[in-house]
Parts: C-alpha cells; structure tokens; sequence
C-alpha cells in the first residue's frame, strides 16, 4: 500500500480569502495524490483560545461588513500585537497536530505568527529527523502594499528563513527593478525561497482559464436549501423576465447570449450600504437602456432577520417596477457556481482581495470592477486598506479593471 502524506494547512476565518486559499491548497494535493490526507486548522478558531480568536474574527468581519476601512487600516497596523497575543496559541496548536497527525508538509495560508509555526516545525523536525519547510502562500497579490504578509516576514531570523518557502505569483513591480529585488526589500528573502505558481485557486475555477464565452444559453444553478431565502428569492422572480425554473432547494438559470449578466459580489462580509448603492445605480442604467435585458445576482451573504442585507436586496428587488431588470440575491455558494457567474459575467464588482483577484483573472468577465469605500472627496485608494489597494493597481494595470466606488459607479459604468 503506498504511504499516506500526511499534510496541515494553517488558514484563519478573517474573510473567506484565506479559507478558500485553504481550499484550494487541500484540492490540489488531493488531485495530485488523492492518497494524501490533508487537515485545515483554523488557527485563530481553536479550542484552547476560541473565545480570543472569535473576538478577531468578528472585529475584522465587521469592519468589512460595515465598510469601516479606517478600522480596516488599523486592525492592520495592529496586526504586530496580534502577532504576539497569539503566538503560544499558535505554537501549541501547530505543535500538537505535528505530533498527533504525524504530519510531512505544512502549508499556511494565513499571517498570523509564522515565528511560531517555525518552532513548532523546528522542535518537530529534531525529534523525528525530518525536514519539513513551512510552505507560507501569499494569498494577496504581492506588491510594496501587502504588509500584513510581508512584515511579519522580514523580522523573521536568518535561520529561520531558510525553513521558509513563499508561494506565490509574481509580484506587482512598482518601486522596483526586478524580482530579485522586490523579495529583498519586503521579505528580505532571496527569490530562490519563491515558489511561482500561475492561480493558485480553487479547482472549479480551473476549467474556465482561457476560455471564450460560449455564444449559447448558458446555466447557472444557485442552490437555496434554506427554505425562507428560497421564498424571498421566488417573490424576486414572480415579475422577471428571466429564464428560470425551482425546486425546493435550487434555481436553474438559463442567460441567452444578447441578455447581460452582472454579479456583484463584495466579499463574505459585504457592506450593506455600498450594495444597495450599486443595485441602484443598476436600476438607472436599466432605466436608461429599456431596450437591454439585464440580470444583476447580488451576494447578500444569508437571511438572519428583517434588517439583513438579504432581505434589503429582496425588498428593492420586489419593489422596483424596471421590467428588464432581475434582481435576485444569492447567499453563499459552491466554487463552481461562483466560477460560472464571473465566467459569464458581463460585468462583476467586487473587493479586491487576494483570492478573489486570481479567481477573476481565472475566469475574465468582460468587466471587471473593483470596489472602493472612498467617499466622494477621498481618493479612489483611501477606500481601500492597503493590501486590496494593492491588488486594485495590479488587476487594473494588468486586466484593464475599473476602480469605482458606489458614488461613482454610474459614470464610470459601460456595457
């Protein structure tokens, strides 16, 4: 029987990025040798500190969820404390699976205490003559903004260094000349430490790389087991003109090739407000342009009560009287229906964290934008923290992305 490989991946519950980097990483093992066992520990989540870790958790989805990007900026900065606070946490947990799991590779996904990780390893590797590197993937897109990845890299030892290898895309250059130079100044790593990967993604984005839209109807399943979610979005479709038929768990979509398609999807924590502002917006443009059917599939994360995002999209959506406007809201969902939304997209708005930038890049929707807080007398990039600003420049730079905000969505919108 051929030896099991037994691989941890560290991710956190900030967001969904670092989940689905996870995800990813487990899928890919897995279909290289299915064989492999693979644990995810979420490491702010664990028994011994959960109370601590749920605190950071919902700190950081609130700011998102709220659009409080100062508090974004701060939790950022603060993220050195946070590095200190969860240091035994994460040394004991990382220690304990290493011995229980009999764990050959690590893999992280998250930016929390690699010094701690490398201990753990270290002590690991001693005991049981291995020699096991940290594999520390870099999930949003390097550039000189991404600190939260980068700082806690750098102070890292000499020796330390060497147990460490960086997966990554290649990085946004701005300020520098070359590669080589971009991992010394941020991480103070040679570029030999740097493993290149093209999209590191989830495995139901993969069949869409470098595909051209089918000119034929396309489909698209939301599947809705929630039986209140399923009635909110079926009183969404009761005046639409857009193909569709349900079950009691389900909603097969059917988009021909002259109807348009957008998706606005700001994370799994999106604000409220800039949301309803967009769908808005859309309601003008489809106002303005009667002779375009439009569908608008809006994340809404899940029903919890009357003042959810979920139902605030329900209740616009029921209540606008645009006759060529679908507005269906969707909680969250499977890799591969995601996959099909963007890849059919017209048009998406989204954040522009890490994740999310190579699953557009993997599935190039006509239009990409890229969401901002900015108010109407800020920059464009005050509206973002500075890592999402940093993947903003790239997949604009690179991808031709439009940066807007829900004040200046409108102008800058075109079929």
């Amino acid at each position: 029987m051929k030896k099991t490989n037994n691989v941890l991946i560290l991710t956190s519950s900030g967001g969904s990025g670092l989940l689905n980097a996870a995800k990813a990483q487990k899928q890919a093992i897995l279909k290289k040798d299915p064989n492999s066992k693979v644990i995810i520990k979420d490491i702010l989540l664990s028994d011994s500190w959960n109370l601590i870790g749920k605190f950071g958790v919902n700190i950081w989805n609130s700011s998102q969820k709220y659009g409080m990007i100062f508090w974004q900026k701060v939790l950022g900065k603060w993220k050195s404390i946070a590095e200190y606070l969860f240091w035994p946490q994460v040394f004991l947990e990382v220690s304990y699976l290493l011995e229980k799991e009999k764990i050959d590779r690590v893999i992280d996904t998250q930016v929390l205490s690699s010094s701690a990780t490398l201990l753990a390893i270290k002590r690991y590797n001693k005991k049981y003559k291995k020699s096991i590197v940290l594999e520390k993937v870099i999930v949003d897109i390097p550039s000189y903004q991404n600190t939260l990845f980068f700082r806690p890299i750098k102070k890292l030892s000499l020796s330390q260094k060497k147990a460490l290898k960086l997966i990554s895309i290649k990085p946004f250059l701005e300020n520098e000349k070359t590669l080589s130079e971009f991992w010394q100044t941020h991480c103070g790593m040679d570029e030999s430490s740097v493993i290149y990967t093209d999209f590191p993604i989830r495995q139901g984005f993969h069949g869409y790389i470098g595909k051209n839209k089918p000119n034929l109807p396309f489909e698209i399943l939301l599947r809705i087991p929630e039986p209140f979610e399923n009635k909110l979005i079926t009183d969404c479709l009761k005046n639409s003109l857009i193909k569709h038929t349900r079950t009691d768990k389900d909603f097969l979509f059917t988009i021909f090739p002259k109807e348009f398609l957008f998706a606005i999807v700001l994370g799994s924590q999106p604000t409220d407000q800039s949301t309803i502002k967009y769908i808005k917006s859309y309601i003008e443009i489809a106002k303005s342009c009667p002779e375009k059917k439009i569908h608008l599939f809006v994340f809404s994360s899940s029903w919890k009560s009357s003042r959810s995002l979920f139902q605030k999209v329900h209740d616009i959506a029921i209540s606008h009287s645009i006759k060529n406007l679908s507005v269906i809201p969707f909680s969250l969902q499977e890799e591969d229906v995601i996959a099909k939304l963007f890849f059919r997209a017209d048009g998406t708005i989204t954040r522009s964290a890490g994740q999310t930038v190579l699953e557009l890049m993997a599935t190039c929707p006509k239009k990409r934008y890229i969401h901002s807080e900015a108010k109407p007398h800020q920059s464009i990039f005050d509206g973002m923290p500075g890592w999402e600003a940093g993947g903003a420049r790239y997949i604009r730079e690179k991808f031709g992305a439009v940066i807007v905000s829900p004040d200046t969505f409108s102008e800058q919108f075109s079929f």
